[in-house]
């Protein structure tokens, strides 16, 4: 008996693919384990190489995989139109059982990606003023946050956060999960955005176990730590996925994730203590805000979505 591609069966297949980006991150060499060798933390230079070349190579297997999944399913017409559903190559689209590829979309596709940059820079309006106005480095100049972000990923850290770690994870939170769900066109719009990102927090809880094991940090504040991150990635990856959903591209997924990472979490304090400096700060976190959402639709707007919205 052939197994159907149900509801159901995608919903298994989109847990297989999320929980496999934390189960790889877990699989200790041979060497180690018989070494004895306690866990290494996530910062320790090895295991951040390790882990590295781990995501990667999932991420690279997951994209040659589920196309091949929906096409042998009949969920998509062929390989090729399984791989637009991913939204990874630029000019690639799937329309009326037809393939096309056209130079003006490729131009279309980067000027989404150039567009979900400037959502996210709105909305970061406030920490961008302070980083390159208020901030000042060791000589009292003023930052150079595109060379500082050049300089970021030259470190192994830095080009995990900003680089690979965006990467992967929008490959496989958003483009692999995404693309197994929304061309069966059964699955409604509020849980391809609301609920799948869940994943994608549940997914970052492993940092919690990673605390508890290799750290003396007290269990509440784990659990607090725990859940501030589940919350943040959580909604975040409801933005992700609904600009993955408009624009049907996962590159502007990567830009804004690793804009994000770079950025870090807004800091409510500015670093000038000056009334004028603080109102400015002040005013551009709230107008920030209010610019995201004003222009949340129209930036992300595209002719590439891959679903119809109503």
């Amino acid at each position: 008996m052939r197994i159907k591609y149900t509801t159901t069966f995608a919903y298994c297949l989109s847990f297989l693919i999320a929980v496999s980006y934390v189960l790889v991150l877990y699989v200790v060499p041979r060497s180690r384990v018989a070494a004895g060798e306690p866990p290494a933390t996530r910062n320790d230079p090895i295991a951040v190489r390790t882990r590295i070349k781990k995501v990667l190579i999932l991420s690279l297997f997951w994209i040659a995989a589920l196309p091949v999944i929906l096409t042998y399913f009949k969920v998509v017409h062929n390989i090729v139109h399984g791989i637009s559903v991913l939204g990874i190559i630029p000019g690639l689209k799937y329309t009326h059982d037809a393939f096309i590829f056209r130079i003006d979309y490729v131009f279309v596709f980067m000027n989404n990606t150039a567009k979900s940059l400037l959502l996210v820079v709105i909305l970061f309006a406030g920490p961008l003023f302070d980083y390159v106005v208020l901030q000042k480095n060791q000589f009292g100049r003023r930052t150079n946050i595109i060379r500082n972000f050049y300089l970021e990923t030259r470190n192994i850290w830095g080009f995990r956060n900003v680089i690979v770690g965006p990467f992967t994870e929008e490959i496989v939170y958003t483009s692999c999960i995404l693309g197994c769900l929304y061309p069966l066109n059964k699955i409604g719009l509020d849980v391809l955005i609301f609920v799948t990102p869940l994943y994608f927090g549940v997914a970052h809880l492993h940092h919690g176990y990673e605390l508890y094991s290799t750290s003396t940090y007290k269990k509440l504040f784990i659990v607090k730590v725990c859940l501030a991150q589940f919350a943040y990635t959580s909604l975040f990856g409801i933005f992700t996925n609904y600009v993955f959903l408009r624009m049907g591209n996962v590159w502007s997924c990567f830009v804004v994730h690793s804009f994000c990472n770079y950025m870090g979490f807004p800091s409510f304090k500015p670093s000038s203590n000056r009334t004028s400096m603080k109102t400015v700060y002040y005013l551009l976190l709230i107008g920030g805000a209010i610019g995201f959402f004003m222009f949340l639709k129209p930036l992300t707007h595209s002719k590439l979505s891959p679903i119809k919205w109503h």
